[in-house]
């Protein structure tokens, strides 16, 4: 599926939870393809590059900032990669880092483990077949049903162009 930021706006349309049911009772994994076309590269020309935009996640509260997990992702214009990252976010902020470096126009599986202890955090680059990420990141809770969450440009800045990602829902 097709998700465009417009100039100026934070979610993407089409709206994600009006695609992809959005409660999750026992959810075991998250997958989905995700394609960062040359339309999806962008320059904030200030600091506000380094921000996190978010792919897609769960959310275990009703406050997404509260108990979540979810892939980071933003545009590197150095690399001319894009980065992927987790983002999990506990109930004194949220945690992050990078764990993936994407070529654009290329394929990659993104996967989200719900495990007992851990959320795990995995790439697989589709045109190689090579898993280039697997990050575990301990859990602080036990719930065991969320909401999806979907694409959100931002930290604190909006899209500043039109923006384009490949992002399809994988069943296995």
């Amino acid at each position: 599926m097709t998700f465009r930021f417009n100039i100026g706006t934070h979610r993407a349309r089409p709206l994600y939870w009006l695609h992809w049911f959005a409660w999750l009772i026992k959810p075991a994994v998250i997958r989905r393809t995700v394609i960062f076309s040359q339309e999806s590269k962008y320059d904030l020309q200030s600091e506000d590059q380094q921000d996190w935009n978010k792919l897609f996640g769960i959310s275990f509260s009703i406050n997404p900032h509260k108990q979540s997990a979810r892939f980071g992702w933003r545009y590197n214009p150095r690399s001319n990669k894009f980065e992927l990252s987790y983002y999990v976010h506990r109930p004194d902020g949220p945690e992050y880092d990078l764990i993936a470096e994407l070529t654009p126009n290329w394929p990659y599986e993104c996967e989200i483990m719900l495990l007992d202890t851990d959320y795990v955090f995995q790439v697989i680059n589709l045109s190689t077949g090579q898993k280039i990420s697997a990050t575990a990141i301990p859990k602080e809770h036990t719930r065991r049903s969320g909401y999806l969450l979907g694409p959100y440009f931002g930290g604190n800045m909006t899209a500043p162009k039109k923006i384009i990602i490949e992002l399809k829902k994988i069943n296995k």
